[in-house]
């Protein structure tokens, strides 16, 4: 709910509680919401950067192949707002080995389909980070 309404600060402290009493599956869930939420808002995550730092600490070990890369993706946008090139670099890097990973172990037609989903391709897509 505190995604729904944006409310930075209490969607990071939630997320650091499933952390602690959440399995991995759900955990992954939880922090893509947070992380999608404060990538989301240039804006609010500027104005809440100690909430920005605190996910970034938080969301480093995704169990969940299957949105790992996803984690990893809106990770690399926030360090980018925060202006962490080389930890924005790392964090792409990191989500296109795992979309890599993921495609090698499906057969060909799953593979195709898998590489048109709009994830996928904006993970593989080149971005600039300031």
């Amino acid at each position: 709910a505190a995604c729904l309404t944006g409310e930075a600060v209490r969607a990071v402290s939630l997320c650091a509680e499933a952390g602690e009493h959440c399995g991995p599956p759900a955990f992954a869930e939880i922090a893509l919401d947070v992380g999608t939420m404060l990538a989301r808002d240039p804006a609010m995550a500027a104005a809440h950067v100690d909430a920005v730092r605190c996910y970034l600490t938080l969301s480093q070990e995704v169990a969940d192949r299957g949105l790992r890369y996803r984690v990893e993706d809106l990770r690399a946008t926030l360090f980018g707002q925060l202006g962490q090139a080389d930890a924005a670099h790392a964090c792409s890097q990191r989500a296109r080995a795992e979309v890599e990973s993921m495609s090698q172990r499906l057969p060909r037609a799953h593979r195709e389909l898998l590489a048109e989903h709009p994830w996928i391709r904006a993970v593989q897509s080149l971005r600039l980070v300031p």
